[in-house]
C-alpha cells in the first residue's frame, strides 16, 4: 500500500509538470503527447486525475508517452484553443508525423481499458500516417503533346504543337 502511494505521488508530481514542457519534451524524444484536461470541480476528472491513469502509469500503459494534466480554468486559452466541444474531462493525444502533430481525442471519464484501447489505436494509426507521408511518392511525367504559347498571336493565345 505504501508504494501505490508513494508511485501515486511521484505520478501526480511529475504530471503536472505543464503543458509547453510536456511539448518539448516529447517533441525532443518522439514521443505521443498525452494531455488530460479538465476541472477539479467535476468528479469526472478527479477520478481520471486519482485513480484511472495512475493505474496506466503503474501498468506501463504510459512509459512511450509524454503525460500532462491541466486545470482547465488555469489555462482557458490553451484550453479553449485545444478542447473540443463541452464535455470534459477530455484526453487528447497528440502523435509526430514528420514535423506535424496529429491529434485525437476522447471525452468524459473513461475506464482503464478504454484509455488503453485508445492510445493503442490512434498510436498505431499515427505511425500508419508517419509511414504513408515518408514513403516516396512516384511521379508522372508530364509530356504533353501540345503546349500554349505564351505570344499573342492576332490578340488569342497561339498554339503551338510539338
Amino acid at each position: 500500500l505504501t508504494t501505490v502511494a508513494v508511485l501515486h505521488a511521484a505520478f501526480l508530481a511529475t504530471s503536472g509538470s505543464g503543458y509547453q514542457e510536456a511539448y518539448n519534451r516529447a517533441e525532443k524524444a518522439g514521443k505521443p503527447l498525452l494531455v488530460l484536461f479538465g476541472s477539479d470541480q467535476r468528479p469526472d476528472f478527479q477520478v481520471m486525475r486519482q485513480e484511472t491513469l495512475p493505474q496506466l502509469s503503474r501498468s506501463g500503459a504510459l512509459k512511450d508517452i509524454v503525460f500532462t494534466m491541466l486545470e482547465t480554468d488555469d489555462e482557458p486559452p490553451l484550453t479553449k484553443q485545444i478542447v473540443r466541444g463541452e464535455s470534459l474531462p477530455q484526453l487528447v493525444l497528440y502523435t509526430q508525423v514528420g514535423k506535424l502533430w496529429r491529434r485525437t481525442h476522447i471525452a468524459g471519464a473513461k475506464s482503464q481499458g478504454e484509455v488503453t484501447q485508445f492510445l493503442k489505436r490512434e498510436i498505431a494509426k499515427g505511425k500508419e500516417v508517419a509511414e504513408k507521408a515518408s514513403r516516396p511518392t512516384t511521379t508522372i511525367p508530364y509530356n504533353p503533346p501540345e503546349i500554349m504559347s505564351s505570344q499573342s498571336i492576332g490578340g488569342s493565345w497561339g498554339l503551338v504543337t510539338a
